[in-house]
């Protein structure tokens, strides 16, 4: 069995993520298996990075479950927005 060198931290397949990547990696794996698996070192194992790379963006697992609550509030009222405004029910005779 070959062993391999360890990775540097300037390792080009370890590329860097944005924060709209780590957003997007959290709010998949969270609809996929639930919050409790959205840990920092699994977004990093999916998103192929350090997960020190998540430190540029959020102070901790906290921080980046409220930037998904944002998020997730922003595109549900951006939605809403969009829908029609339906005119008022009114009803044949006076109640």
């Amino acid at each position: 069995m070959q062993v391999l060198p360890a990775p540097t931290p300037d390792d080009p397949a370890r590329s860097r993520a944005s924060a709209d990547d780590w957003l997007a990696a959290a709010r998949n794996m969270m609809m996929v298996r639930g919050v409790d698996h959205g840990r920092i070192l699994t977004l990093a194992d999916k998103l192929d990075v350090w997960r020190s790379s998540f430190c540029w963006f959020w102070r901790d697992r906290a921080a980046l479950l409220t930037a998904l609550i944002d998020l997730w509030r922003q595109s549900n009222r951006q939605e809403i927005l969009r829908q029609p405004i339906a005119p008022p029910v009114t009803s044949p005779r006076p109640c």
